[in-house]
């Protein structure tokens, strides 16, 4: 590698920096980027120390560093302007992707509507509509959220976007579909991430399309594929993605207890030791639901998302449960997802069975 220079932003060095996070091999890159932004800052370059902190952002997500990587997208942020039509376009798009991979989905749509090309480029909308997609997906709209993850496909086919590091939308397709209780086409999604990913190479995209597949398939085959995931990641350096996987195979339901618990322990320490907080608390809180309890749990759902839950477990579309009980759609998916998290289970697929924990049996 060069000596560190702040004129490196304007060569094709961000791209190399990008395809080295991208394929998880960011040895001796951040602390080459240390000395380019020292020299950068004596001389007062804001678009360079700009750049270069989107840089670090990246190479701090690649290394599962979660608090360090937003640090440094807000640093950029700040430095880049109410207009960040002055950064390089691919920039733009490592602001966009470092956002929300670390919980910061809100700002990924703010650096990806300020862009000025991002109607024109292709990659951006599609980050754009991946942006959206998950603050759909947070606000409990699944159907809302699922077209933008789709929507995100077809921007980056359409430019033959097929590496998922970059716009991994397949698998959030995945888990929404799974939301919505559909089986076969939250299979498909997954999948397609899967193959993708083993194309390309790099362990931490395959582990985390591993951890979707796993998620929504059924049965030990979740399990076994959530196991994979594990020992693909325990390969690398990225203890976020490993925290990641370590959880959802704590979560899964055909996961024993030992393993289960082991599982979230190990999850909660690399929570907080990546300054993951939001994470951390859910990771609590699953351990906390997973031990036993003498006392009954049937208040941990309202009358209402009880009632909804109890229609979607026999079998019922969304539809047809609105239609039911007279109620909208989007207050259906909005009970669904609630009921999911105060179960602690994934989607609609295993509902019944937390049911009867509760000591309810939905009707039949």
């Amino acid at each position: 590698m060069s000596p560190p220079a702040p004129e490196h932003v304007h060569s094709t060095m961000p791209l190399a920096i990008n395809i080295l996070a991208g394929a998880g091999r960011t040895e001796g890159a951040a602390g080459w980027l240390r000395e380019a932004h020292l020299l950068a800052q004596r001389r007062g370059g804001e678009v360079e120390q700009a750049v270069i902190r989107a840089e670090q952002a990246l190479v701090a997500l690649a290394d599962g560093r979660l608090a360090h990587a937003r640090q440094k997208v807000v640093q950029a942020d700040a430095l880049a302007g109410p207009d960040s039509g002055g950064l390089p376009t691919i920039c733009a798009a490592v602001l966009a992707i470092v956002a929300l991979h670390t919980e910061e989905p809100h700002l990924a749509e703010q650096i990806l509507t300020r862009h000025r090309l991002h109607v024109e480029n292709q990659h951006l909308a599609a980050l754009l509509h991946l942006a959206r997609g998950t603050l759909a997906a947070g606000r409990g709209e699944t159907r809302t959220a699922l077209v933008h993850f789709r929507t995100a496909g077809q921007r980056a086919e359409r430019i033959g976007w097929h590496n998922p590091v970059a716009v991994p939308w397949a698998s959030c397709a995945a888990l929404m579909h799974h939301r919505l209780g559909e089986h076969e086409e939250a299979v498909a999604s997954a999948l397609l991430e899967v193959e993708r990913s083993r194309a390309w190479g790099a362990p931490v995209r395959l582990g985390r399309a591993l951890v979707a597949l796993g998620r929504v398939s059924r049965g030990r085959e979740g399990v076994t594929l959530l196991e994979e995931a594990v020992e693909v990641l325990e390969k690398g350096s990225n203890t976020h993605e490993l925290c990641q996987a370590l959880y959802a195979l704590g979560t899964h339901r055909e996961t024993d207890r030992r393993r289960r618990a082991s599982a979230l322990k190990r999850a909660h320490e690399l929570a907080v030791g990546n300054g993951a907080d939001s994470l951390a608390r859910a990771i609590a809180r699953k351990r906390d639901e997973y031990t036993p309890r003498t006392s009954s749990r049937t208040d941990l759902l309202t009358p209402s998302e009880r009632k909804v839950a109890e229609l979607a477990a026999t079998g019922l579309s969304n539809s047809a449960i609105s239609a039911r009980l007279g109620t909208s759609s989007r207050m259906v998916e909005k009970h669904l997802t609630n009921s999911y998290r105060k179960l602690g289970i994934p989607g609609r697929p295993d509902l019944a069975r937390a049911l009867e924990k509760l000591g309810e049996t939905p009707d039949s």
